[in-house]
């Protein structure tokens, strides 16, 4: 069965019925909550070589072309009815499953083993929602802006002063770094959106981003950015910590990976452009 056949089986019983009178303020919700509570599930559960499959999923859904219980459930913004391509509350059910950063995480699970098996966790989520990212599904700009967080903010610094001085900082300015997470995090971010990360920090830096983060760097040009996060990571590459470090090491790899697979494509239009390229495929 392909992913676009599994995505019409799966969506048709919620498309063609009417929405279940359970007299709750949510019914128009519970069926698609059941839905994606299996399908984060699987995401936390399934092997790893089976989360593109998952994604590839919630794609199909995506262009599933009907209305949500025949239309009868309707969107709080236009009110109008509720189609399949926005995957309605996924994001919400995914946020609800992993909305603790990693400080929250290990206030919770503080001893060594608890915290390698939460690591684990945290980083398999991230690994899906960069999957989710390239996919199109969710925006580019929570890739930026994951990478930013982990290697923009300053470790140490006092950004409780800077608030007391007038200076606005999201919440997450005020928890400690922990790099053993966000490092190989960033990894899987770059491996698989970073190129179009690069041909959109180079092209328009961070203009239109609407959630820009508090603790982002200023830089003359925006490509500057790029360099900078090549060189934390060089910085990083020789942390003390063995898992920080090959987290490194790999997102290193996937920047190069970036930039010369780009670098490659602009050479072969290059060369297409040129007039005896032109002239033999007139031939």
């Amino acid at each position: 069965m392909t992913a676009e056949e599994a995505a019409y089986a799966i969506t048709r019983p919620i498309s063609t019925s009417s929405i279940p009178v359970l007299n709750t303020y949510s019914d128009e919700c519970i069926a698609l909550f059941m839905l994606w509570r299996q399908i984060v599930n699987a995401c936390e559960e399934w092997p790893a070589s089976r989360i593109p499959d998952l994604v590839a999923l919630l794609s199909a859904i995506s262009k599933i072309p009907d209305h949500i219980h025949r239309g009868e459930a309707t969107d709080d913004e236009d009110e109008g009815p509720l189609g399949w391509d926005i995957l309605p509350y996924f994001a919400a059910e995914w946020r609800d499953a992993h909305w603790r950063i990693p400080m929250n995480i290990l206030q919770d699970y503080p001893d060594t083993a608890a915290r390698l098996r939460e690591r684990g966790l945290y980083i398999r989520a991230q690994e899906v929602e960069s999957q989710l990212v390239a996919a199109g599904i969710w925006d580019l700009w929570r890739a930026i802006n994951y990478v930013i967080w982990a290697l923009e903010m300053k470790p140490n610094h006092d950004y409780h002063a800077e608030e007391r001085n007038g200076v606005h900082h999201h919440p997450l300015a005020f928890y400690s770094l922990e790099l053993d997470f966000q490092v190989p995090a960033v990894a899987c971010w770059i491996k698989h959106n970073g190129q179009r990360m690069h041909q959109c920090i180079a092209r328009d830096g961070l203009k239109g981003n609407p959630d820009l983060p508090t603790v982002r760097m200023h830089f003359g040009e925006p490509i500057e950015r790029w360099a900078f996060w090549k060189k934390r990571l060089l910085e990083l590459a020789n942390d003390p910590d063995d898992f920080t470090r090959r987290g490194a090491q790999l997102a290193i790899g996937y920047m190069d990976e970036a930039t010369e697979s780009l670098t490659e494509k602009l050479n072969a239009f290059d060369i297409l452009l040129r007039p005896s390229a032109l002239d033999s495929q007139c031939l």
